[in-house]
């Protein structure tokens, strides 16, 4: 069966069945067309910081609802073992992978579903957003799968994109991830497209990068192995992605590999076609991005199951007069979907030692 036959059933449901099946590569590349805006349909996604949260049912049971964070710089489906024992017979004793024979997701059907089980507790605990997994590029390949960042929209369609013309639709490499080769920085650089990521542009640091201010801490984050620290600077000079300008961008430094994160990605309607491994990228503004500043808290935390630990403050920023030590912690209550984030500058209340008093949570410039 064509992975581009029509799927849609009676009920109309996507039958996502998982494959490795690819599109020969005899013959000329299918034209493709733009998708009518009447023909797509809406995921009941949670869009909160800029990424995407999809209630998944399993067995179509709404009892049996896991949120899954969707990532596309994922090559795999993740569960977490408590989530997943939480709702169905699994036991730790059962092995490290499950197959899901089938789970919905409103308007979508998730046919064959492969997890690996793992404890996500450190992802939970950084996200502060309920979730249960986290479901990799190639779990939804049998579609057109729209990132809408301005409207905070995630929408599913069969069909083919248009072939690439360098303006609004490129084409895209590996096909179990989206990476984009193109020139940035004074160099041609193979960039993965990570909707899983909060940071922005993520480069290696080599010759021909010129800062206008220069990498620094700015923060900390987790990722699957663990926490890492964040370290950015500003660039010098105007510089196109996609089909946007961004001037004196904001760019986080790696030592592995290099993607563009949500920082970035919230500036575009991102539509991805694994099945011709194309790209429509359409910018939310006709003008291009200006210098934004980084804002975030100037002290460098370190999540918790039930809360943060202070693991360094920027010198000279307004967290350090207004107190804040390393080793300080604070009490994080699970987040739920109604709840709002805090009013800046609100007063929190903090541990030091055996010590309890309360001290400013508020964002400030970290590069302004």
């Amino acid at each position: 069966m064509s992975p581009r036959q029509s799927r849609l059933l009676p009920a109309c449901l996507f039958a996502l069945i998982l494959c490795t099946t690819a599109l020969s590569c005899a013959g000329p590349e299918p034209e493709g067309a733009m998708p009518a805006s009447e023909d797509w349909h809406l995921l009941p996604a949670d869009f909160a910081k800029d990424f995407f949260f999809l209630p998944i049912q399993l067995e179509g049971d709404e009892a049996r609802t896991l949120w899954f964070l969707y990532d596309t710089g994922s090559n795999v489906n993740l569960v977490d073992a408590d989530s997943l024992a939480a709702v169905s017979s699994w036991e730790p004793s059962m092995g490290k992978r499950v197959n899901v024979a089938e789970a919905t997701c409103g308007p979508m059907t998730l046919r064959k579903l492969s997890m690996r089980v793992q404890s996500l507790d450190h992802i939970q605990a950084a996200l502060q957003h309920p979730i249960d997994g986290i479901l990799g590029y190639g779990a939804l390949e049998d579609v057109l799968v729209q990132l809408d960042y301005p409207g905070e929209q995630m929408k599913i369609v069969e069909g083919i994109l248009p072939k690439p013309d360098g303006q609004l639709v490129f084409s895209l490499e590996h096909e179990n991830r989206p990476f984009l080769t193109t020139e940035f920085g004074g160099r041609r650089r193979s960039f993965l497209l990570d909707s899983g990521s909060s940071s922005g542009f993520e480069i290696r640091e080599g010759r021909g990068l010129d800062w206008e201010q220069e990498p620094a801490i700015v923060g900390t984050g987790m990722a699957i192995n663990g926490l890492e620290w964040n370290h950015a600077g500003r660039m010098q000079g105007a510089h196109p992605f996609l089909s946007q300008i961004f001037v004196s961008p904001i760019a986080f430094l790696t030592k592995d590999t290099q993607l563009v994160g949500t920082k970035t990605l919230r500036h575009f309607v991102l539509i991805f076609d694994q099945g011709t491994n194309r790209l429509y990228a359409k910018p939310a503004q006709e003008s291009s991005v200006e210098p934004q500043a980084l804002m975030g808290y100037a002290i460098f935390l370190e999540p918790t199951t039930n809360g943060r630990k202070v693991i360094g403050v920027k010198a000279g920023s307004q967290a350090e007069a207004d107190g804040w030590l390393i080793g300080d912690y604070f009490a994080v209550p699970e987040k739920s979907r109604e709840e709002v984030e805090p009013e800046p500058g609100a007063l929190i209340d903090v541990e030091r030692g055996e010590q309890k008093l309360q001290l400013p949570l508020q964002e400030e410039a970290l590069i302004p």
